[in-house]
């Protein structure tokens, strides 16, 4: 079986520039950063790289995605469709956030931003935290805001603006790794409590972003539609009432069981993040891979300093492609 997208009615993009442009930003990122290749050739970001030119190679054509040999089954098509949506969120998302609209050249411009990515880049452990702090900062920056990033020790990674009264908001952002126990949510909380704290004491106004790095995948069900193919149904029911799925929702629960008590008052709230992926359609016939950047708020109920930002806090995206799965004779 193989696959191949549509974009008849759809306007024409150029895969092989989209992913060699955004190649060419993350090796200059690299370069902010002082990473060689040659010498840190384990770290993430040229991990990354190594994806995007796999999915190059293998993947793109001028006219979209193809993708050969899928198969022999069902359930190991729905796997290998995931794996290429996989390396399509890899910049995907990056293209929405802080690759989008010449951000990046104020990122490679501003000395300020440079230090900060020289001064959190270089360490393998943080990669997924600094992408996240670019991230939104990309996306603050598209909902009208002035975002500062901030590379001073023990203090918040964003100067996100200044509220309806006129003080300034930070925001101190973390990364959730794939494969951490849930109580790591209330450790990263009272950090970022401390860390506000350090700018102005107990006057400080503040929240925490949290981004869950793993993705939510949603493995179909599959069923026999009796008229020669299958059908790939999305799982119903399966988040509870804020919307949080039910695979990272004791995060959820942990952040809002902290945030309904006395402790960590200058974390105003705590915005969570996390994406998640799906496969549905036919097979044989059109599918679709679907990841969904998505978030929910949880407010601190006994804050010391409440936040009054009219503007939407809770990055979301969506990245999409609808692939025709044809039988090979």
């Amino acid at each position: 079986m193989a696959a191949t997208s549509d974009t008849s009615e759809a306007p024409q993009r150029n895969f092989h520039e989209e992913i060699d442009a955004y190649i060419s930003k993350m090796q200059a990122l690299a370069a902010i950063a002082n990473l060689q290749s040659s010498t840190q050739r384990l770290h993430p970001l040229f991990a990354t790289l190594e994806t995007l030119s796999r999915l190059r190679k293998a993947w793109i054509t001028p006219q979209g995605l193809r993708v050969e040999k899928l198969g022999p089954n069902p359930q190991v098509v729905v796997r290998q469709l995931l794996h290429v949506l996989n390396a399509l969120s890899v910049y995907g998302y990056d293209r929405m956030y802080w690759r989008a609209d010449g951000y990046f050249e104020e990122l490679e411009q501003n000395e300020v931003n440079r230090k900060f990515i020289r001064s959190r880049l270089p360490q393998p452990e943080h990669y997924e935290a600094t992408i996240s702090e670019l991230a939104y900062w990309g996306w603050l920056k598209a909902r009208g805001l002035s975002p500062c990033l901030m590379e001073e020790e023990g203090k918040p990674d964003l100067l996100v603006g200044h509220d309806q009264t006129g003080d300034p908001v930070f925001c101190d952002v973390k990364a959730i790794l794939p494969d951490t126990h849930p109580k790591r949510v209330e450790k990263v909380i009272k950090k970022a409590n401390e860390q506000i704290k350090n700018v102005a004491g107990e006057t400080t106004k503040g929240f925490c972003l949290i981004r869950i790095v793993s993705p939510v995948v949603r493995l179909p069900v599959i069923s026999d539609t009796g008229q020669g193919n299958l059908w790939l149904k999305p799982e119903q029911g399966n988040r509870n009432p804020s919307g949080v799925p039910y695979e990272i929702a004791e995060f959820y629960d942990r952040a809002a069981k902290l945030l309904s008590s006395q402790n960590c008052r200058s974390v105003a709230k705590v915005v969570l993040t996390w994406e998640e992926q799906l496969v549905i359609g036919n097979i044989p016939g059109w599918v679709t891979i679907h990841g969904v950047r998505n978030s929910c708020q949880v407010d601190h109920a006994n804050a010391r300093q409440n936040i009054t930002l009219d503007v939407d806090l809770l990055p979301k995206a969506t990245i999409a492609s609808n692939i025709n799965l044809v039988p090979r004779l």
